[in-house]
C-alpha cells in the first residue's frame, strides 16, 4: 500500500503544481490510445466501471506529470481518480497492478512507452528542422554571391556532375532503402512494444524488404502477440528481441486453436514446440 501524508497541502490539480512535481513545459498534449487493447485487455474487463474510470483518469494525470509518473500516496490517488472510499475499499488493489513503483512514484509501462516515443520523434523532427534551415542559409548566401550558377554549384551532388543517376536522390536503390527505413520507423517500431536493439531490427527490416501488405501483415501479427501475457509479462522479457522476430518471420507461426481447450493445456501441448521463440 502506498503511505499516505494528510500534513501536505498541495495544490488543486488544476493548479500549476502537479503534488510537488512541475508540469512539463512543451510536453506532449495527448498520448496514442489504442482502443482494442483496451478493451481486449483482461485487467480492465476485470474492474467496475468506476475503478476503469479512475484508472484512466489516473493515466491522465501521469502524461501530465514532468516525469509521467503519479505519487505513491493512497489519499492523492484517492482524489485524483475520483474514486474516493472506493479507492480504500478495495480500488487502490485493482487499480495498482497497472502501475510499478519506483523512488516514491508510480509509473504506468505502457505510458512511458509513449512518452518516449514522441520525445524521440520530437528530437527527429527538430534534428531535420535544423538541417533544413541550414540548407536554406547556404542557398540564400549562395545566391547573394552570385546568382544561380553558385547554387547550382553548391546543390550538385559530388562526382559526375553530368550523369542524373549519380544523384543520390534519384537513385531507385535509395528511394527503396528510404522507403524500408520509413516503414520501419513509422509502423513496425511504434507497435512493438519490446524496444531493444533497434540498429539490429533495423537491419533485419532492410534484408527483408517488406512491401506494404507484408508491413500491415506483420503489424497486424505483432499487436495481436503483444496481447498475449506471454509475451507482456515481467516487462516484456519473454518477448522476442524485434531482430529476432523478423528473421523468424514470427508472423507465419502458426496459432493452436482446438475448441474446448483452455490456453493453459494448450501452452503445455504447444511448450516443447515453441520453447525455440
Amino acid at each position: 500500500m502506498g503511505r499516505t501524508d494528510s500534513s501536505r497541502s498541495p495544490k488543486s490539480p488544476g493548479g500549476s503544481v502537479f503534488y510537488g512535481r512541475m508540469a512539463m513545459k512543451n510536453k506532449p498534449p495527448a498520448y496514442q490510445f489504442y482502443p482494442d487493447s483496451w478493451l481486449s485487455s483482461q485487467d480492465i474487463m476485470l474492474m467496475t466501471i468506476e475503478q476503469e474510470g479512475g484508472y484512466h483518469r489516473l493515466l491522465c494525470w501521469a502524461w501530465l506529470a514532468d516525469d509521467c509518473g503519479l505519487p505513491d500516496d493512497d489519499e492523492v490517488l484517492a482524489k485524483l481518480s475520483k474514486l474516493g472510499q472506493g479507492w480504500f475499499n478495495g480500488g487502490s488493489i485493482i487499480v495498482r497492478k497497472k502501475f510499478f513503483e519506483k523512488n516514491g512514484r508510480l509509473y504506468n509501462l505502457r505510458l512511458l512507452e509513449e512518452r518516449k516515443k514522441q520525445e524521440e520523434w520530437r528530437e527527429k523532427s527538430s534534428i531535420g528542422g535544423k538541417k533544413s534551415a541550414k540548407l536554406r542559409e547556404k542557398q540564400r548566401k549562395a545566391l547573394r554571391k552570385g546568382g544561380s550558377t553558385v547554387v547550382e554549384k553548391c546543390l550538385q551532388p559530388k562526382g559526375n556532375s553530368s550523369s542524373p543517376s549519380s544523384s543520390p536522390s534519384s537513385s531507385p536503390s535509395k528511394k527503396k532503402k528510404d522507403l524500408f527505413i520509413s516503414s520501419f520507423n513509422e509502423r513496425f517500431w511504434p507497435v512493438y512494444l519490446r524496444k531493444q536493439k533497434k540498429e539490429d531490427a533495423l537491419k533485419a527490416w532492410k534484408a527483408l524488404k517488406p512491401n506494404d501488405a507484408l508491413v500491415e501483415t506483420i503489424c497486424t501479427d505483432v499487436q495481436e502477440k503483444f496481447k498475449d501475457e506471454d509475451w507482456t509479462k515481467e516487462r516484456m522479457k519473454y518477448a522476442p528481441l524485434p531482430g529476432s522476430y523478423i528473421r523468424g518471420r514470427r508472423w507465419e507461426d502458426e496459432q493452436p486453436e482446438e475448441e474446448g481447450s483452455t490456453w493453459d493445456e494448450l501452452r503445455k501441448k504447444y511448450g516443447k514446440e515453441n520453447s525455440n521463440a
